[in-house]
């Protein structure tokens, strides 16, 4: 038969705050030793300058506006003018 002790057992914790507070100083500091040992040296050098292309005169798009009255312009004229487009064909009687 087993007894059970008078004096309570305590179980180990860890306790997660003060872990966060170590790791930070951890973290705060190596980043401070880090940067502190790390000497900005920089050498001169003559780059060429930045030459874009010419620019051409060709358009790489078409603008088209449909209009009320069904009329279509593109490229500033009216190309096309008429009535509405006509009615899809019903289908077919199924026999």
């Amino acid at each position: 038969m087993r007894l059970s002790s008078p004096v309570p057992k305590k179980h180990a914790r860890i306790e997660i705050i003060p872990l966060i507070d170590i790791m930070f100083f951890l973290l705060a500091s190596f980043m401070m030793v880090s940067l502190s040992q790390t000497h900005m040296k920089g050498i001169r050098v003559n780059l060429p300058a930045a030459v874009g292309p010419p620019p051409s005169g060709v358009k790489d798009f078409v603008s088209i506006k449909v209009l009320e009255g069904y009329q279509i312009r593109a490229a500033g004229g009216v190309t096309q003018t008429g009535g509405p487009p006509p009615a899809p064909a019903p289908p077919p009687p199924s026999p």
